[in-house]
C-alpha cells in the first residue's frame, strides 16, 4: 500500500475529532506562554486526561467504523498510534513555540 494512500486513510479516521485535540493543544500552548515553565506538569496532566476522554468518546460513538479500517489492513492500535503521534507532535511544537515567543518578541523591538 502506498504511503499517500495510507495517510489518506489515517486522515479519514481522525478528521472528525482531531479539532478537539488540536484545540486542547492550542489552549495548552497559550497557557504555557502565559504561565511559564512552572505550568508544564499540570498542562501535561490536563492533556493526558483530555486525550483519554477523546479516546473514550471516539470508541463509544465510532466503534463500528473500526471494521472498515480493519478491512483496509489497518488495526485499531495503528490508527490510535498515528493519532497520538500527530497530536503529541503538535503539542510539543506549540510548547516550543510558546517558550520561544518571548525571545522573538524582544528580537523584533
Amino acid at each position: 500500500m502506498h504511503a499517500f494512500y495510507r495517510l489518506r486513510i489515517y486522515h479519514t479516521f481522525f478528521r472528525s475529532f482531531y479539532a478537539a485535540g488540536g484545540c486542547i493543544s492550542l489552549c495548552c500552548g497559550w497557557l504555557f506562554y502565559r504561565w511559564g515553565g512552572g505550568s508544564l506538569a499540570p498542562l501535561l496532566y490536563f492533556k493526558l486526561g483530555t486525550t483519554a476522554i477523546v479516546y473514550y468518546m471516539v470508541n463509544r460513538f465510532k466503534h463500528r467504523e473500526y471494521y472498515y479500517y480493519h478491512n483496509l489492513g489497518i488495526s485499531k492500535r495503528k490508527l490510535w498510534a498515528f493519532y497520538e503521534f500527530c497530536d503529541l507532535l503538535v503539542f510539543v511544537l506549540l510548547l516550543i513555540a510558546a517558550d520561544l515567543l518571548p525571545e522573538w518578541d524582544t528580537f523584533w523591538r
